[in-house]
């Protein structure tokens, strides 16, 4: 699947070391704007990712997304919650998805999304999101994500979280 991306945005995907400090700024930002991140030991964890998306429109950050590794105890917690069962080799995470409300509907979540999944060869790959966030689980399907598992409630605030799971070496949904 192709979307494309209109060309007053701009995307850039990057390895996490090669980012300015004003740009991890702009970056943990955006991350912690999307209220569903523990923000302790965020900058961290930006810094282990394997990749970090990013789009534009000028000089405004206005839409973020990464391709996480993850811990064995990130594969535990996930688990448990959810009640699934995860993989443990060749596991990566797609998640700190977060776009400026001005820019939603110019599908820059679905393009971060093909962009960084196209970068993990090999391996399934994880995504968690609110159970009330259609749009988001509607990017998730449209990149061969399936739900998995249950429900389980946030720590972070009230709303219930899911789990969604794309197995290795697939395609994207037209």
């Amino acid at each position: 699947m192709r979307v494309s991306l209109d060309p007053k945005y701009q995307c850039v995907l990057q390895i996490p070391g090669t980012l300015d400090e004003n740009a991890m700024c702009d970056f943990h930002r955006l991350v912690e704007a999307a209220g569903e991140v523990d923000i302790r030991g965020l900058a961290q964890r930006i810094r282990a990712a394997a990749w970090l998306g990013q789009v534009s429109f000028g000089n405004e950050l206005c839409g973020v997304a990464a391709i996480k590794h993850l811990s064995h105890k990130r594969i535990k917690d996930l688990s448990e919650e959810s009640g699934a069962e995860i993989p443990e080799k060749g596991l990566y995470e797609l998640g700190w998805f977060h776009t400026l409300k001005h820019h939603r509907s110019q599908k820059i979540a679905q393009y971060l999304g093909i962009q960084l999944c196209e970068k993990v060869s090999e391996g399934a790959i994880v995504a968690t999101c609110r159970a009330d966030n259609i749009a988001i689980q509607k990017v998730l399907r449209k990149l061969a994500f399936k739900p998995t598992g249950s429900r389980w409630k946030s720590k972070r605030g009230n709303w219930e979280l899911e789990l969604h799971i794309r197995e290795a070496h697939v395609q994207e949904a037209a």
